[in-house]
């Protein structure tokens, strides 16, 4: 990637370091396959604590009411 569209500031931070911060969260298996968990600008804090997206999708995939909508 060279740049962001006309945002050269963002351009600077996701560039710290020489380096591309994609801003993904992600994990390695013992494989050293990766897995993308989340991103990091969409995490919620509140009161302490990280709330991630995903997390709120889970719950709300097994709720009754959403379960019948997605059938």
């Amino acid at each position: 990637m060279k740049e962001y569209w006309y945002k050269p500031d963002e351009t600077a931070k996701a560039m710290e370091g020489g380096w591309f911060h994609t801003g993904d969260v992600a994990k390695m298996d013992e494989e050293g396959y990766f897995y993308i968990l989340d991103r990091l600008k969409d995490m919620i804090n509140s009161g302490g604590y990280k709330i991630w997206p995903r997390d709120i999708e889970e719950i709300l995939y097994c709720h009754p009411r959403f379960i019948r909508r997605l059938s």
